[in-house]
């Protein structure tokens, strides 16, 4: 986050999507499934390895690293960033309606949306 704060203009505001920690925990969503050892804790950090489903029902191999809801926050706020806006969008009905196996995606979160500012 550092390295980002020092590259924006002042005022210059930063916007970054992460899969929502809830979501990799729960582990339910019939779009993304991730792999990770058993008894993990939300606290600790970890990489796991995951499947996107694409429209097409083709699958994607990812890998990623887990870190809590506060850990990229605080992180974005120690390196001076201001939070403006936190989202935790879900699947539009209109999306649900053509995907039926997504509504396990309205139950929590699976993105994390966070809006800050270069203060």
């Amino acid at each position: 986050f550092q390295d980002i704060y020092s590259l924006l203009n002042s005022a210059g505001h930063f916007v970054f999507l992460v899969p929502h920690p809830i979501g990799i925990i729960a582990n339910r969503s019939k779009w993304i499934k991730c792999f990770f050892k058993q008894n993990i804790s939300y606290f600790d950090n970890f990489t796991f390895r995951s499947k996107l489903r694409l429209t097409d029902n083709s699958w994607k191999k990812v890998s990623d690293y887990f870190h809590s809801f506060s850990e990229y926050l605080n992180c974005a706020i120690e390196a001076g960033f201001k939070i403006i806006k936190i989202y935790e969008p879900k699947p539009m009905p209109a999306l649900v309606a053509k995907y039926p196996d997504m509504k396990y995606d309205t139950l929590w979160p699976t993105c994390l949306i966070v809006q800050a500012q270069k203060e």
